[in-house]
């Protein structure tokens, strides 16, 4: 008798567990779906930055000197005045320079001279789409979050209701019905893939609701202030100060990174030569690197 009710309780856990971990993919397969895709096109974001403004300059050396030149051509024409501003150097996956406002980005060529707006609002799309769900800002966010709690909750409650999940992890029946094959390949691809999934949901949960935490901590403890809450993570904004003041000396401290922004220009451009010297030699080396440094420079 105690046997047949504890194997009552366990089958009556096991469905439950099945209908809420269907109750979960049925309410959030389709925003997920979005999230996922988006998220994947995201990795690739200075890339499609890149090819939807083909025409900045790229692999351009900047001298300290041309970067406050940028710095001071950009202020000027700034409108309204901007409270941060930023200085991109090359790098590995965006070897350009721009310049970031409050309200604006430029590219600015070797000789500190700005060339163009940055604009790639494809790419932006899909960033909102993948960070908000084109929803407003703290509400997406938010949204977003509760998706990778329910996300996480769906994993949970996939693990707890086939008993054998982990026991069958390699066991595939092909010669039954396609609804058995495909339960079989969804529950070992789950296993297999688990700690990917699991990563993804719980960050993207921490990530999504950590605006939502601040927000009530702002109203419980800084009268709504959120920028109070960050502040011990990402630093306080210095006191606003409308006295007129010199231009801080960005060439000097421009310097270090400057020259190891050409530095790395050098080395690509280098490297990009040696590529086209072998592909215009007999031998078998793969010429998709020169193309695309040629395509860059």
């Amino acid at each position: 008798m105690p046997g047949q009710i504890e194997g009552k309780a366990s089958r009556k856990f096991v469905e439950r567990a099945l209908s809420g971990h269907s109750s979960l993919g049925l309410a959030t397969a389709a925003f997920l779906y979005l999230l996922i895709v988006s998220g994947i096109i995201s990795v690739l974001n200075h890339e499609l930055q890149r090819w939807e403004q083909p025409g900045a300059p790229e692999l351009v050396p900047i001298s300290p000197q041309a970067a406050e030149r940028a710095a001071i051509s950009t202020l000027a024409i700034q409108q309204p005045p901007t409270s941060h501003f930023f200085i991109q150097l090359p790098t590995d996956d965006l070897p350009r320079v721009v310049l970031t406002t409050d309200t604006r980005a430029v590219f600015a060529d070797g000789s500190g001279t700005i060339v163009a707006e940055e604009s790639h609002p494809w790419t932006q799309f899909v960033l909102d789409l993948h960070y908000y769900l084109h929803l407003p800002e703290k509400i997406g966010l938010t949204v977003v979050g509760m998706l990778g709690v329910m996300l996480l909750g769906s994993l949970i409650s996939g693990f707890l209701a086939p008993p054998s999940i982990f026991r069958d992890a390699f066991a595939f029946r092909f010669s039954g019905s396609a609804r058995l094959a495909q339960a079989d390949l969804h529950n070992r691809l789950s296993v297999w893939t688990s700690p990917l999934h699991i990563s993804i949901a719980l960050t993207g949960a921490i990530l999504g609701l950590a605006s939502m935490t601040a927000f009530t901590i702002a109203t419980l403890d800084h009268a709504g202030n959120t920028e109070a809450v960050f502040a011990p993570v990402f630093g306080e904004e210095p006191e606003k100060n409308d006295e007129a003041a010199p231009l801080a000396g960005i060439a000097r401290a421009a310097d270090p990174y400057a020259s190891r922004a050409s530095g790395y220009c050098d080395q690509l451009r280098d490297h990009a030569r040696t590529e086209d010297k072998r592909a215009a030699s007999p031998g078998p080396w793969d010429t998709s690197a020169s193309s695309r440094f040629r395509r860059i420079l």
